[in-house]
């Protein structure tokens, strides 16, 4: 079976049809030539996201064909293309399903392990020159969705130390984000009017929101990349590398000019100086360092004293900038850079998770009960599953699980509902039904057996 193109429109009847023919796919036992379908449905509702976090013009789409097309995806045997992955990381890397989403990026991995050439050799180099690109025709909207497109595809790399290395070990990445962070922004703002229109909120103009939330995106970029640089295996290679790269940050210089106001954090202070602020950088690189070497570097004093003036004269809790536009930012669907040692997974999360392997089961098996699959997914045998669950639903070995969920829920679910007793079951066992009792329109009938023949009529 193979699958047409995404459609370009977006016409109901279009859409109806594209999720049917995706239920028929999933459905099926046959393997599906979804290459062509994949790509383009990637490119599009990548464009429409990116369009979206800018212009919030995003044209909503059923939630079936989002689910379905993600599962169709994590089944694929044929290597997805790079830009396709990336295009997939942007739909897909903000959403309720991140974790389906990992699970794309690990058997992509695990199915074409030339994947890390891929990322080192073109994703790399094509991001670091988007983000060094200093022409005067990229404006914010531009920095926005660059901005986006990079912690969506970190995002979605993140849990796989292999992919996300290229990014941790690239120096010249990692300065295109701070120098972006510091000298882009600061650039742009003043084409804007300067940081005065940052400090004031304004509904009716969106540039300080989208500024913004460029920031956060590309300072939420440097803490993956470095903290995959830190969880990794530091040897002396890569205790070079963390120094080298941390001193080159702090030679990058803020370009606006200085003034007697103290700086502002998360407004006008370097990209490595607002990490720390935010993290603390100085206490990651003790505990990784002395697994190297017992001594201590006398390079992390030197860090300590670069830091510390940099971050002179700022309360250690002052978020800044974060706080002057943070009633704004909240309308608009933003959200502020987490506190440190803080989890990924909210208890929204997982609920919404749960709802997406849900709608996924379902999708396959629409005669089940929500409530069913709900249970079976929570039940720690399965971990989640989706397809051990299928499986099991499919083969019939789930069969006596679903019984006695069923009971359950008869038995507590409903106002004035009571348990039925053995006599209440006996009872209605006694109305079963009997073949023996059947009635015709002829029973009542009286019959003359005369005139009854036997046989085949004679006629002369």
């Amino acid at each position: 079976m193979q699958l047409p193109p995404y459609p370009t429109t977006q016409k109901p009847g279009l859409l109806i049809a594209v999720q049917s023919t995706l239920q028929r796919c999933v459905s099926s036992t046959a393997q599906c030539d979804s290459e062509t379908y994949i790509a383009t449905y990637a490119a599009h509702r990548a464009y429409a996201t990116l369009q979206n976090v800018v212009w919030r013009t995003d044209t909503r789409i059923p939630e079936e064909i989002t689910q379905l097309t993600l599962l169709i995806a994590q089944r694929t045997t044929r290597p997805i293309a790079i830009h396709t992955l990336i295009d997939l990381s942007i739909v897909y890397a903000h959403s309720p399903y991140l974790g389906q989403l990992h699970l794309l990026f690990q058997a992509q991995y695990s199915l074409y392990p030339p994947l890390i050439e891929s990322i080192t050799n073109d994703a790399v180099p094509t991001l670091t020159r988007l983000l060094a690109n200093s022409d005067a025709h990229q404006a914010l909207a531009s920095k926005r969705k660059i901005s986006e497109s990079i912690i969506s595809l970190l995002r979605a790399c993140s849990p796989i130390y292999p992919l996300i290395r290229p990014f941790s070990l690239s120096k010249d990445f990692i300065l295109a984000l701070a120098s972006l962070y510091d000298a882009g922004l600061t650039s742009i703002a003043k084409s804007y009017g300067g940081y005065c229109s940052l400090l004031t909120t304004n509904d009716a103009d969106d540039w300080p929101h989208i500024w913004i939330q460029t920031k956060i995106a590309l300072i939420d970029s440097f803490h993956i990349v470095l903290t995959a640089l830190f969880n990794g295996q530091p040897g002396e290679i890569e205790k070079e590398h963390i120094f080298d790269t941390l001193f080159a940050l702090l030679d990058l210089r803020v370009t606006h000019a200085p003034s007697d106001t103290p700086s502002t954090p998360f407004l006008d202070l370097p990209l490595i100086a607002d990490y720390h602020h935010a993290y603390n950088l100085l206490e990651k690189l003790p505990s990784i360092f002395n697994e190297i070497s017992s001594e201590r570097d006398p390079r992390i004093d030197l860090l300590e004293s670069s830091l510390s003036s940099l971050l002179s004269g700022i309360e250690k809790k002052n978020p800044g900038l974060l706080k002057t536009v943070l009633q704004s930012t909240a309308k608009s669907g933003g959200n502020p850079i987490p506190p440190p040692n803080t989890s990924d997974i909210s208890s929204k999360e997982i609920t919404a998770s749960l709802d997406s392997k849900t709608a996924q089961i379902l999708a396959i098996l629409p005669h089940l009960s929500p409530s069913h699959v709900t249970q079976l997914l929570r039940d720690d045998r399965f971990g989640g599953n989706v397809e051990r669950i299928l499986e099991g639903l499919l083969d019939g070995s789930l069969g006596s699980e679903l019984d006695d969920v069923d009971e359950e829920e008869e038995e507590g679910s409903g106002k004035g509902k009571q348990k039925a007793t053995p006599k209440d079951r006996e009872k209605d066992d006694s109305f079963a039904y009997d073949v023996s009792q059947r009635r015709n329109i002829f029973d009542n009938e009286e019959l003359d057996v005369a005139r009854v023949r036997v046989g085949k009529q004679n006629i002369e």
